[in-house]
């Protein structure tokens, strides 16, 4: 199971994430950790990077579906 936490990454929330053994992502944009009690991995990540990886996964799609429109 996947389980994601979208908010601030406040100080405070830092803190928290630190504090409940979460590991900084690669991009150093948010955190993770795998739960193996509740058999689920979290990621806390903010709105920013969400809608950022989204325009950016879905970019050639975009660009494939505006270029079959204008045709």
């Amino acid at each position: 199971m996947y389980g994601y936490i979208v908010a601030d990454l406040t100080p405070s929330l830092k803190t928290i994430a630190a504090d409940n053994d979460f590991r900084l992502t690669w991009d150093k944009a948010g955190f993770y950790r795998y739960h193996e009690t509740r058999d689920i991995f979290i990621e806390i990540i903010s709105y920013d990077k969400l809608l950022a990886d989204a325009k950016k996964r879905n970019a050639l799609f975009f660009d494939v579906l505006m270029g079959d429109l204008t045709a």
